[in-house]
């Protein structure tokens, strides 16, 4: 019985410390313009989602570890990671992900 509460007590620790990394906080699609060139990523609660620029789109595998998030995406059969640790912000309909020093900040456009 004692292993049983114990391990109930880890897992409701574990959700109260994803929720408050802001993990769900990303699920939904937002989006991004920059030069004429419109970037949508579209985060759904199983770690998957997709990518779109330019008419073409790639599902996508991402995770969140705290503040940072990393992503691949996959286009005809070659999967490629985007980005690896990236750190990012959810501030309301404002997503930012920085990679390398580089800021860029998404709106948010669905649920």
């Amino acid at each position: 019985m004692k292993k049983v509460l114990s391990l109930v007590l880890v897992v409701l620790m574990l959700s109260a410390v994803l929720v408050s990394c802001g993990g769900n906080d990303i699920i939904g699609t937002w989006e991004a313009e920059e030069e004429g060139l419109t970037v949508q990523f579209k985060f759904e609660e199983d770690g998957k989602g997709s990518m779109s620029t330019m008419g073409v789109s790639m599902d996508m595998t991402w995770s969140v570890d705290g503040d940072k998030l990393t992503a691949s995406a996959s286009f005809m059969g070659e999967t490629e990671e985007m980005f690896k640790d990236a750190e990012f912000k959810v501030d309301g309909d404002t997503l930012t992900i920085t990679v390398e020093g580089e800021a860029q900040e998404f709106t948010r456009v669905e649920d």
